[in-house]
């Protein structure tokens, strides 16, 4: 979902400004993201789930680069409640509630389902999900606990310098895919696969050759056939 990302217990402002200054760091977008969270129906807790709070404007002109289609909830601190996307089992066994929240820490919003989403990058498959944007859980005194970095030629290394706590985990694209290329098993698929092309240009040369051979084998027949009824050779070529 980025070039880079880092997670934390909690990244302070001064921690996002000397990532965001790093040669080749175009954006860092905040998110809080907590398994410990829960959806709540007139202030009854209904279900245990996972609460992801995202900057969608600084994320969205990253997704649309990088090409993740990944829907992200409005941004913004208008009045009432907070646009959310839920997933999709959520959506469907919540949606008629009109007085939803998301609740974790001592933080309880106040949610309107506008969307579902599937998967959202960092979040273990099988959790029910509730993403929603920044701002109320910013204004709920949350730190981002995940940075998405926007800089495809940023390092690890200057990442892990900027951030200076050996506790975060840094993980860049560069890192992953070179980790991809190293995988035994995509080094024997790579195998397999040049090996199919090989064996399906062997097997295409002697088709062509098969061809040839059977057509000339064909064709004496033919010339033979028109010689016994009196054609010269050359009118039989």
């Amino acid at each position: 979902g980025a070039d880079a990302r880092l997670e934390g217990f909690g990244f302070d402002d001064a921690t996002v400004d000397r990532l965001a200054e790093l040669p080749g760091v175009n954006t860092v977008i905040r998110s809080y993201q907590t398994t410990d969270a829960d959806l709540r129906i007139e202030g009854i807790t209904a279900r245990p789930v996972a609460m992801v709070a995202v900057d969608s404007a600084a994320y969205a002109p990253l997704l649309r680069r990088v090409g993740l289609d990944l829907p992200l909830p409005p941004s913004g601190t208008a009045s009432g409640p907070t646009g959310a996307l839920l997933s999709p089992a959520l959506a469907q066994g919540f949606g008629d509630n009109r007085d939803l929240s998301v609740q974790w820490d001592s933080s309880n919003v106040e949610i309107e389902i506008v969307g579902t989403i599937d998967r959202f990058p960092g979040v273990a498959p099988g959790w029910d999900l509730v993403v929603i944007p920044y701002e109320p859980a910013e204004a709920g005194g949350a730190s981002p606990t995940v940075l998405f970095i926007d800089g495809p030629e940023v390092s690890r290394d200057a990442l892990r310098t900027a951030v200076g706590d050996e506790l975060v985990s840094v993980a860049t694209r560069a890192d992953r895919l070179a980790e991809l290329g190293d995988n035994p098993l995509t080094r024997l698929i790579l195998l397999a696969f040049r090996i199919g092309l090989i064996a399906l240009g062997a097997y295409s040369v002697l088709a062509i050759l098969l061809g040839l051979v059977l057509g000339a084998d064909r064709r004496g027949r033919v010339v033979s056939y028109l010689r016994t009824l009196g054609l010269s050779q050359r009118q039989s070529y």
